[in-house]
């Protein structure tokens, strides 16, 4: 039996100023305008019961100040919603707020306090347990404007946390078992093929729009500052991000007391392939470490006494101050990518994800940042240097010691394992980007060499290649869903074909195998 309109239910939802709405871990309304002038938002859903609500709401408040209207006020928030099956906002929904200010509650010196988002906190299954209740408050409190009294909130209450004015990002949780007006449970409905699931909104909020003005390129996405602190709004800058500022035009930073966090694109501006022996016919090609997908690096990283924790072939073992990440010295199959002759001048090479990375410290990067200046960081924290015979003590397990004050570097040189053979830190292996194929990865081609890399992002890349004497060529570009590829092979064959890139399931850190081929 299929299910018929009559079979829906109406939703209604306003929010001062922003919000979006998940049920049943799936995406269902976003609001349309991200701060004014106020409106309402009606749907219709199709219930499946026991219904997870989640709702992230926002007020207008700026990320750096918790202020509004140009830093000039404080603002106030409030939410407010109701399904034509009875359901209504009310103090028994979980809330809890991550973006509070300006924390003095004064529009002078005013700062802010963040808390990280998880990335499941629209499941159905999170763990919203040790989350508080949210608070009613009064119509007269919230002040609502004109589409609130258009619409039917009868019987629902607004709700936030305990402070409308300084709690600026506020998440709502509620489980509704079965229908509050007393309607028996519909039958399980059938569903269609269409992934519901997507988690990323194409509506832009106040806080991203307010970061769209960074001159920062990471191409052909956007960097989003997750942490508390970024070079604009901060009075000191840590250490750890100093080492990051030769490439601030090309990486994002920000951090907070624990973490910096680290945007781009995976891609270097200096040249990439040129000078690969043996090749796996990948290419570099952007990937999205932004967002959620950011890198972070503990900024106090801790030693590990003891058995120190044992590296992984798969994914970033550092991250090179450029914003390029660095492996283990083995690829996946084993390999000593060095000593294969996998890798181009730079030390770097394309990954089965067609994803450019380094297996060796990029000593070119000294060019840059200066002899005797960190060259990257190990995922736990620790700096990575280029070996000083004049001043290095002799390496220990884990390819690196402390130095003179007391701070624990890795030494990067040409000798196995070239960068690091344990972290000597805690790295949380578990929270790092990872990446998304657009296409199938290829076998390797044996005796070819690449000769020629040339291009960029907008007009875009060929690769020439050799073998046996003759020439092949890899055109591409990238597109806003993948890259479009013309092969030339050795032997006069032209091919041409269209990937997309595959979307990732936001429940799972797993991709699956199959690509997307127009």
């Amino acid at each position: 039996m299929k299910p018929q309109i009559s079979d829906t239910v109406p939703a209604t939802v306003y929010a001062d100023n922003w919000f979006k709405l998940y049920i049943n871990g799936n995406l269902v309304a976003v609001d349309s305008i991200s701060f004014i002038p106020h409106n309402v938002v009606s749907v219709d859903i199709l219930p499946e019961y026991p219904l997870t609500i989640a709702v992230m709401a926002k007020d207008n408040a700026d990320p750096k100040t918790g202020l509004e209207y140009n830093n000039s006020k404080i603002g106030d928030g409030g939410f407010i919603l109701k399904f034509g099956d009875g359901t209504v906002t009310d103090a028994s929904w979980k809330a809890k707020s991550f973006f509070r200010g300006p924390v003095n509650g004064k529009v002078d010196g005013a700062t802010t306090e963040h808390l990280d988002i998880p990335n499941d906190w629209m499941e159905a299954g999170f763990d919203d347990s040790k989350w508080g209740l949210a608070v009613e408050h009064s119509e007269k409190a919230v002040s609502p404007k004109a589409p609130y009294y258009e619409n039917d909130f009868e019987g629902a209450k607004w709700i936030w946390t305990d402070d409308l004015a300084l709690d600026n990002t506020v998440i709502f949780r509620k489980v509704v078992e079965s229908p509050p007006n007393g309607n028996p449970v519909p039958q399980k409905w059938p569903r269609g093929v269409i992934d519901a699931s997507e988690k990323e909104s194409s509506a832009k909020t106040f806080s991203e729009e307010s970061h769209e003005t960074s001159k920062v390129n990471v191409k052909p996405f956007a960097a989003h500052f997750p942490g508390k602190f970024t070079l604009e709004s901060a009075t000191e800058v840590p250490e750890m991000v100093k080492a990051f500022l030769p490439y601030k035009d090309q990486v994002g930073i920000s951090w907070d007391e624990d973490y910096v966090y680290i945007e781009g694109n995976g891609l270097p501006m200096h040249p990439m392939m040129k000078g690969i022996k043996a090749w796996q016919q990948q290419v570099p090609l952007p990937h999205d470490f932004t967002g959620e997908h950011r890198f972070k690096l503990p900024l106090t990283p801790k030693v590990t006494e003891g058995t120190p924790q044992e590296l992984t072939l798969k994914g970033p073992i550092a991250l090179a101050v450029n914003g390029v990440p660095i492996f283990h010295a083995l690829t996946q199959s084993g390999n000593d990518a060095y000593a294969a002759g996998e890798l181009d001048e730079w030390g770097g090479h394309c990954g089965r994800a067609d994803d450019y990375h380094y297996h060796i410290a990029p000593a070119h990067l000294e060019e840059t940042v200066g002899k005797g200046n960190p060259v990257a960081f190990g995922m736990d924290g620790h700096p990575v240097y280029l070996a000083n015979p004049s001043i290095d003590k002799p390496l220990d397990s884990c390819h690196g010691y402390f130095d003179s004050e007391g701070q624990y570097r890795y030494i990067g040189n040409l000798k196995p394992p070239y960068v690091m053979a344990y972290f000597r830190g805690e790295a949380d292996l578990a929270d790092r980007p990872r990446t998304i194929p657009v296409r199938p990865f290829l076998r390797p081609l044996r005796g070819a060499t690449i000769t020629e890399f040339s291009g960029s992002l907008e007009d875009g890349f060929s690769l020439r290649y050799s073998v046996d004497g003759k020439e092949g060529e890899v055109d591409y570009k990238v597109t806003e869903k993948g890259a479009d590829f013309v092969f030339k092979k050795p032997n006069g064959e032209v091919s041409e074909e269209s990937y997309e890139r595959y979307k990732k399931n936001p429940t799972s850190n797993k991709f699956p195998l199959e690509f997307e081929v127009r």
